[in-house]
This record gives structure tokens, sequence and C-alpha cells, in this order.
């Protein structure tokens, strides 16, 4: 009667869903294309299910010796191969229903392991058992402890999987130690990426986190690598997940947790680069009976310095700038998590997500100009601004799952709301020096650029969850709602006071709706091939205005995203693995405002309102065997956004937009190798190589930008005593040039090192890290414009050396152990 009655809620949903198309055909879109859409979708969410309506119905009820109702005991059927075909939990009444195909089956009702009564069925039609009594002569299941180590990497149909329990950085480290052994990944200060692809999203147990950053790089080294079972590498993400994001997801699951059991970590380090930065941190976890509590809290305080430097080749003078900064931050964050287990087949939890930064910015931006006849400076601009910025993110998640059976269905949802808040005060003034250093008359400038944002985003979503006889069913569904509140303030400052610039103000509003359906089917073909199928349909709204213009600008789009899964194991312990998806890439709030912010008197970035999205199809194709790990990829992208910089050779000013106007073709081949041949060292290696080819539709940029590139990697730990409480790694990356979007880059190479010490029986850490040790990180990035060619050399200031010590606590009362939810929220904020 359970699955009954879930199946007319799902039936009653698809009718909804029926009309509600047909409405929207009828009234809101008629095109030929969005129809195609929810038939497709229409026709995946009921294929399956069809099946279903020629089954058997199989009922009874279960009571104990004194004619009692047995609550939560679980019925199954089995194949005459002992398989599990179906299960189902019985109601509060003890009464159960399954549908089956026709045929002779085992039913088995057993519950928390101990099988309580079991019969062969003969289901030729609806077969009422009626009541089963059961009585105390018990059969009990035999314990079964199956020994077995896992591999240390692994590929399953839509991920490759680092066994992070398995591998020397599995203790004494956090999870961004364990992120940098896992192949394929580039790790970076405060940055993940997938090689050849830009910076990913990050999960931990499959729920997003929306931080980036510090905050993230901080949150993920609060989390010790002992907690960590495994790390999942999902390029060309499935269905289920989110179409946004071009790069994929790294999915950080964490091990079982003990039951009856407090624990937590107190963390300090200080960080030396040009100055210094310290932080401080904390961590308490507690579990007792149905509660379960995570916390983290981390504070940083510091100042960093990056250096930028730009050249720009105007027909008759060269402009040299440099760019210096000095970015004092102060940064508090807390994530604090409750899961509650309402039953043993249902949990609910609510987490919290916040993060306060603020950051006083002091630069100067020298521009000395040079005659291009006489090769002789001419002038010098100089200009000098301190921005005190403010950024304040909140998020709410409230979630629950409800598992059906044993066997895999299980029915899942999420409320998330999201608000982020960002301001800007920046003061800057401008000044003209001539050659001999004297002020040019009436060349000075004085401003104040204001910025104020506001984001909220409310969103839900829900998974189901359905192992069937032939295959495995998922579906599901999102909703979410999105408003955005920019303001831009201009004061020109004279002696006289603040005068608002109404031409350099404006308020700009951004409205976003986003629905989506999905469908996946996982098929098992044979013990050695898999098979995986997905559609997901996402229809999105948006309205943006400027309430100067009283003016607003409308898009509406549906689009499919497919998705694709081939593996097959051979007979010698090799996993080939095909998949295909395609994804979509939004443009930012910021990037989609169309006014100007200024940063000098001759350089502004504004937006686009015009923005479209871009899309990505992804195609890999990946073996792993024993500690190899090969992958082909190719990825294409259709309308790319990049921001290119226009040049006046005339006024001579720089200014800044983002444009849909690049395709780009790129294809590679990545090989990594685990070495762990040789006890205490552990090496992660990979060599990668790709191309890429990027056209552009402006004039104004070269037509064609390509290169062939590499990137090396070597990735190593060392346990140095018996203990295994003294380690030690030592790590390099080396980036050839290569080309990044419209633009091209020079290469880069750094070394990293590092050596832990554990004290106090492994209860007290104490490490030492350098990283960028020559200091050879710098990058520079070229373009062309209008025939004006552009470079800008990016030093992020990070050669340092960090002091750290973590000191980790707790209490066991019991040794039972379960598993415990996590955590989610939705955002698209840069």
């Amino acid at each position: 009667m359970f699955i009954n009655n879930i199946r007319g809620k799902l039936d009653d949903e698809k009718s909804k869903f029926i009309r509600a198309t047909l409405h929207k055909k009828t009234s809101i879109n008629k095109t030929i294309t969005v129809n195609k859409s929810f038939f497709l979708i229409i026709l995946i969410l009921l294929f399956i299910p069809i099946t279903l309506f020629s089954q058997i119905k199989v009922t009874g009820k279960i009571v104990n010796q004194k004619n009692k109702a047995i609550e939560l005991a679980e019925v199954l059927i089995l194949s005459k191969d002992s398989i599990a075909l179906k299960s189902e939990l019985t109601n509060i009444n003890g009464e159960f229903a399954l549908l089956t195909e026709k045929g002779d089956y085992l039913l088995q009702i057993r519950q928390l392991g101990t099988i309580l009564w079991k019969q062969k069925i003969n289901a030729l039609q609806d077969l009422n058992l009626g009541t089963i009594t059961i009585t105390k002569n018990e059969q009990h299941l035999a314990e079964v402890v199956v020994m077995s180590k896992k591999k240390l990497i692994e590929k399953k149909v839509d991920r490759l999987v680092f066994n992070v329990e398995n591998s020397i950085v599995g203790s004494g480290g956090d999870a961004f130690d364990a992120l940098k052994a896992m192949p394929s990944l580039i790790v970076g200060e405060n940055s993940i990426s997938i090689v050849g692809k830009s910076i990913v999203s990050v999960m931990i147990d499959d729920r997003l986190i929306q931080l980036s950053g510090d905050d993230l790089s901080n949150l993920l080294r609060s989390i010790p690598s002992e907690n960590i079972s495994k790390i999942e590498a999902i390029t060309t993400p499935p269905a289920k997940y989110e179409a946004e994001g071009n790069s994929g997801l790294i999915n950080i699951i964490l091990k079982k947790t003990k039951k009856d059991f407090f624990n937590g970590n107190i963390k300090t380090s200080y960080t030396q680069a040009k100055y210094g930065t310290e932080n401080i941190g904390a961590g308490i976890n507690y579990q007792k009976n149905k509660l379960t509590v995570i916390s983290n809290f981390d504070f940083t305080d510091g100042i960093i310095a990056p250096l930028q430097k730009y050249d720009i080749f105007y027909q008759k003078y060269t402009w040299k700038e440099n760019y210096i900064v000095k970015n004092a931050r102060k940064s508090n964050s807390a994530r604090i998590a409750l899961d509650y287990k309402i039953s043993p087949a249902t949990s609910i939890g609510i987490e919290y997500n916040g993060a306060l930064n603020q950051s006083d910015i002091k630069s100067k931006n020298d521009s000395q100009i040079y005659n291009k006849i006489s090769n002789q400076l001419d002038s010098t601009i100089v200009t000098s601004s301190i921005k005190n910025i403010d950024r304040k993110a909140n998020s709410l998640n409230f979630h629950g799952i409800t598992k059906l059976d044993t066997i895999g269905k299980k029915i899942s949802f999420d409320l998330d709301y999201f608000e982020y808040n960002y301001s800007v005060n920046n003061n800057f003034n401008t000044n003209t020096f001539f050659q001999n250093g004297d002020l040019k008359p009436n060349s000075s400038f004085f401003a104040i650029n204001d910025g104020f944002q506001t984001i909220k985003i409310y969103s839900s979503k829900f998974d189901i969850s359905l192992p069937l006889q032939l295959v495995n069913l998922s579906l599901g569904g999102k909703l979410s709602f999105t408003k955005n509140d920019n303001e831009t303030l201009f004061y020109d400052i004279y002696s006289n006071g603040f005068v608002l610039d109404s031409e350099k103000s404006n308020h700009f509003f951004y409205e976003e709706n986003n629905n989506a359906l999905y469908a996946s089917v996982n098929k098992e073909l044979s013990k050695k091939w898999n098979i995986q199928l997905g559609l997901r349909l996402e229809n999105t709204t948006t309205k943006s205005s400027l309430a100067e213009l009283r003016n607003s600008y409308k898009n509406n789009y549906t689009e499919l995203f497919p998705s694709f899964y081939l593996t097959y194991q051979t007979n010698n312990d090799a996993t080939f693995s095909l998949s295909y998806s395609r994804r979509i890439e939004r443009p930012s709030y910021n990037l989609l405002n169309p006014f100007r912010i200024y940063s000098t008197s001759t350089n502004y970035t504004e937006g686009n309102p015009y923005l479209r999205p871009y899309f990505s199809n992804n195609i890999e194709l990946s073996c792993v065997k024993g500690d190899f790990y090969h992958s082909i990829f190719f990825n294409y992208i259709t309308k790319g956004i990049d921001q290119i910089t226009f040049t006046n050779d005339v006024l001579n000013y720089q200014y800044t937009k983002p444009f849909n106007f690049f395709t780009s073709k790129r294809f590679g081949i990545s090989e990594n190798y685990t070495f762990n041949k040789i006890k205490g060292w552990q090496s992660n290696n990979g060599i990668n190589i790709f191309y890429t080819k990027t056209r552009s539709s402006l004039k104004q940029t070269l037509p064609v930008v390509e290169g062939l590139s590499m990137y090396l990697s070597s990735y190593n730990n060392f346990t140095l005593n018996s203990l295994k409480t003294l380690k030690a790694e030592l790590n390099f990356t080396y980036q050839s040039a290569s080309v990044s979007n419209s633009y091209k880059t020079t290469g880069y190479y750094k070394f990293d090192a590092g050596i832990k010490k554990e004290l106090l029986n492994k209860r007290l850490q104490l490490s030492i890290t350098i990283t960028d040790i020559f200091k050879t990180s710098a990058i520079t990035f070229s373009n062309n414009i209008n025939n004006i060619q552009q470079g800008k050399f990016d030093y992020q200031d990070t050669q340092k050396i960090r002091l750290s010590a973590v000191y980790k606590f707790g209490k066991s009362i019991k040794d039972d152990k379960r598993e415990f939810s996590n955590k989610e929220e939705e955002k698209r904020t840069k």
C-alpha cells in the first residue's frame, strides 16, 4: 500500500505536469523547440514505469504472537538465486504491498538483521497472504565480515574515485592535502580546478559548498584527512546535478562517524608572504542518540600584496603601468549543521553557513607614457586609491531523506535560502606629471565610486531513487528564484564638496527564475558492461532593468542537457569508460550590470545586460588499470563569454567589457600514475597535453587564437619514521604557455615543500609548509585588440611560509557507528 501511495502521488504529479506543460505550450511558448523539449522529458518520465501496469500485487499483514502489528519490518521478494528484487517496509498497521512480475519467488521478512519469516510463493495473479504471525523461533543471520581493501583509484560509471583512506595522505593531513593526490586535479593556494578546465565546484557528502577563495580553503583545511573516505572527480556530471558549470564537480565523501561521540579540534596558523596573516579556528562535533551536530568556526586577519603590470602599445605611445596593492583582510566564517533521525528510515537536517569578509585595499597605479618616436618618457599618470569592501554571505538549508527499503529506494528534498551583501567605497585621485616631474595644470581628478549589491536566492529541489527489477531509475526537479539589486554612485570631489554625477551612477535590478526536471536510467547490461542515460530540462526566465532609463531586458530560454555513460570491465581488471554531457555557464550578476565602475580617470569596467549563457559539450574516454589512469577528453564551447579590454588611441583610455563572442575547441590527453612501491613514499604524477583553438566573432580581436599546452605535476608524500608521526611533502607543477579563452598566457612552474610532526598520541600536529619556493608562479596574459598589443603581468603573492598547529580532542561513549548527512546550498556569485 505504501508503494501504491507513492506511485499514486507520482502519477498525480505526472498528470499535473502534463496539464501544466500543455497550458504552457498554448499560452507561453509556442516554439517547436520548447514543445519538443517538454515532450521528450515526459517520455523519459513515463518510459520505465509503463512496465508496471502488468505486474502482480502481493499483500499481507505482519503481527507478533500477541497479535500486535509489527511496524517497519522489511518484506523482500527474492529470485531463485536469492537476489533481492523488491523491498517494502510495513506501515504502522503492519501491512505491506509489493508489485512484481509473474513467477516463483522467495518471500522473506526481516528486521534489524534478523530473518523473521520466509516462504516460497507462486505469483501468477494478485496474492493476499493474509495475516502472518511471527513466533519466537527466529532464524538469525550469520555475521559476515568481509576483509578486502579497495583500490586506490576506481572508475565508476560517471565519476573517478580516489579512496583516501587507502592512501598515505589519509592520515596526518587535511582535505586540501588529500585533493593534491587526486589525479587530474590542479590544487592552487585558494582554488581547485580540473586539467584543461576552469575552477570546479566542491561538494561534501553530495551537497554543494557555496564558498570560494580563502573561505573555501579554510573550510577544507578544517577537515582532517582521517575523516575522509574518498574523493570523487565528476568531470561530466550526470542529470541529477545542475547543468550550471562547465568544469565539473569534486565530491568529498566523509567516513561514517561514531555514535555517542564528542570531538573537535582547535587550529592556528601564521603565514608570512610579503606581509603576515594570522588564522585561528575551531570545530566541535557532537553525536548523541538521534542528534548529530557538526560545527566549524574560522577567523583570518592579514595582508596580501599582489603585483600587476600592464603594457599597452598604442600607435604613438607605449603605456607601462605598475599596479601595487596592499590588501588588509579580515574574514570570519561559520558552519553549523544539525541532523535528527526521526526513525530508522527518515532523517531531517538544517544547516547554516555564514561568512563576513572585510578588505581595506590601498593601491597605487603609475602609468608611464613613452613617445614611440623619441623613445623618451612623455608623462606619468599616478592614481592612488583607498578602497573599503564588505562582503556578507548567509545561507540556510533544510533537508530530509526517507529510505523506503534497504535496496536503495529513497526520497530526499532540500529547501535553501541564500543572501549575499556587498558594499564598496572607493576613494581615488589622479594626477598627471610632465617628464621633469612637475604637475600638469588642471590634471588633478578626485572622485568617490561607491557600490551596493544585494542578492537573494530561494530554491527547492527533490530527488527520487527507484531501483527497479530491470533498471535503476532516478527522478527529480528544482525551482529557484533570484533577485539582484545593484546600485552604483559616483561623486566628483571639488573644493566645495561632493557632487553626484548622475551620468556615472545607476541602479540596476536583475531577476531570474530557473525550473528544472531530470530523469536518469542506469542499467547493468552484464557483469562487464554498464550504461547510464540521463536528460535534464531547464527553463530560465530573466529580467534586468536600469531604474534611470526605465527600460528592461527580458530573456526566456528552455534547454535540454543530455548525459551518457558507458563502462566496460575487462578480464585483466581494467575499466574503460566513455562519457558525454552538455553543460551551461550563466553570466555572473556583476557582468550583467551595464554601468561603469572607475578605477582611474582613464580606466573603467562595465557590464553587458545582453549577455547570454554559453554552452559546452564534454566528451571523455578513460581507462583505469592498477595505479594508472589514462584519459582522452574533448571540450567544445559555443557563445563563450570573456572580458575584453578595449583601448582608445586618440583619447588614451581603456575600458573592459564582457561579450558572447568566441567558440573554443580543446582536445587533450591525460596520463596519471600513482607510485607506492616504496614503503613510506607515495607519489602522484601527471602529464597532460592539450590543444586549444579559439575563434572570435568580434572584429576588434584576433580571429583565431590557438596553441599546444602541457601541464606536469608531481605530488610526493613521505612517512619518515616507523610510528608514522613524521611526514614530509615535496610538490612540483609546471604549466607551459597556453590559451585562456581569447588570451594567451606564458608558462610558469613552482615548487612547494612541507613537513609535519604529530605529538601527544597524534592529538597535536605541527607543520611547516613553503609554497612557490623560487617565486616562479607569475603569469603574463597577452592579447591584440584593434591592432593594439596588450600584456598583463600577474603575481598573486604566492611565495609564502606557513606555520600551523592543530590540536584534536574527543571522547567516545560507545563504539556504534552510523552515517551522518551533511550539507548543501546554492548560488552563483563571482
